[in-house]
């Protein structure tokens, strides 16, 4: 599974996504959803919960944010294959890409800890 909040956020009401790894879902309508949620557009809960510990904010522009995710070249997670921007093609390859999607980091601590 991968976890996350939204770097530039999606709605105004504080929300963790979990989702599978394929990252193949008729849901994931367009280029810039998709690239929301990989990293540095999706950031872990534990560092979430870091920063807000510490008191340290990373100061980033969300205007500038959003234009670099939607220049991003689309590329495989699982495999790496670049289409640049061709949403379609992306689709077409997750839905028969074999390599083993991985983690973007582990499972937050937050859900490993006993009560």
């Amino acid at each position: 599974w991968i976890h996350g909040l939204h770097s530039v956020p999606s709605l105004k009401q504080l929300h963790v996504h979990v989702m599978t790894l394929d990252l193949n879902s008729p849901c994931m309508k367009n280029a810039k959803h998709f690239s929301s949620f990989l990293p540095p557009f999706l950031v872990s809960l534990d560092s979430v919960i870091s920063a807000l510990q510490d008191g340290v904010f990373a100061d980033r522009s969300l205007k500038k944010l959003e234009e670099d995710m939607k220049k991003r070249s689309l590329c495989c997670h699982r495999c790496g294959a670049d289409f640049g921007r061709g949403f379609a093609q992306l689709k077409r390859h997750l839905s028969a890409c074999t390599t083993r999607p991985e983690p973007f980091w582990p499972s937050p601590r937050l859900w490993l800890e006993e009560p």
